[in-house]
């Protein structure tokens, strides 16, 4: 007899492993151009598209001057990087909440003129969603403007591992070896053994970027020294923080009653989909080497 629930699944997963190697080539290619402006300007795409998805997750495109508002918003981290010639300020972020400032003051003052009624939780989640999905972004052209390309390249791959990497292994561990939930309510499909999974991928795929880092800066004539307690807690904790990021994004999206906050890679939903866990790793990544030697 046929079974149409194992088709549909095989259906699904031959989906998503095509969209997942059209997505790695394009992944990396833009890498290539890692230090220059094109990677820039690929990052900001990523985010101006994953704000997107999230003002119309959580209904905030149902007004247009918010929408704006909050479009216009997300590109003034990479405005400020591409007004200063490749280089990484500390005053960055004063830069951008100053600019959100204005933008707020001056939409909510159109809106006032114009006689319309604002909704104050809408622009709340409006303002979260521009300063926190850019602003997490924008660390990796950072990491590049603040360690060199060889270092940067190396601290944005770590990121990826941690987080796709770590992502990959749990969906297939869970696959075919999830038994026991993990947050039913929150995320169905998620399991304590692809958790598991997950964690093991990640050491892997960093233990790999590891070791090819290390013979790349050989043969520049530049031997590095390699912490490996630290890189194995790193790939340790960073997949850990990539659930806790998959984990909120699917708190919202529960919330607003929505599956994927888009359709645009087939079997993996939208660009906020694919990247809620590289949001929260980037920022792990970024204060851990800021700390601690790697």
């Amino acid at each position: 007899m046929l079974n149409v629930t194992d088709d549909l699944g095989e259906y699904n997963l031959k989906q998503r492993i095509i969209t997942a190697c059209i997505g790695l080539v394009v992944f990396f290619t833009v890498l290539v151009c890692f230090n220059s402006i094109i990677f820039d300007i690929a990052v900001c795409a990523i985010a101006l598209i994953a704000v997107h998805e999230l003002l119309h997750a959580i209904k905030v495109t149902q007004s247009a001057s918010l929408t704006i508002l909050c479009m216009a918003g997300s590109v003034m981290p990479f405005l400020h990087r591409f007004s200063n010639n490749n280089q990484a300020t500390p005053n960055m972020l004063v830069y951008l909440w100053g600019s959100v400032l204005l933008l707020i003051i001056i939409t909510g003052s159109v809106i006032v003129l114009v006689g319309k009624k604002i909704n104050f939780l809408q622009l709340f989640y409006g303002v979260l969603a521009m300063v926190i999905v850019p602003s997490l972004l924008y660390i990796l052209p950072v990491m590049r403007n603040q360690f060199g390309f060889w270092q940067g390249l190396y601290y944005t791959l770590l990121i990826f591992s941690c987080s796709w990497g770590a992502d990959s292994g749990a969906y297939f561990a869970g696959r075919f070896l999830g038994k026991h939930k993990l947050a039913p309510k929150i995320s169905p499909n998620k399991t304590v053994e692809g958790v598991y999974g997950g964690v093991a991928s990640s050491i892997l795929f960093v233990a790999l970027i590891t070791t090819i880092y290390y013979f790349v800066m050989l043969a520049q004539g530049q031997p590095i020294t390699i912490h490996y307690l630290t890189i194995f807690m790193i790939s340790v904790v960073g997949s850990l923080v990539g659930v806790m990021g998959d984990l909120t994004a699917s708190c919202i999206k529960r919330h607003f009653h929505i599956k994927d906050y888009g359709s645009i890679m087939p079997g993996h939903g939208g660009v906020m989909d694919r990247f809620d866990s590289v949001l929260f790793v980037a920022v792990f990544i970024l204060i851990v080497v800021n700390v601690i030697p790697v």
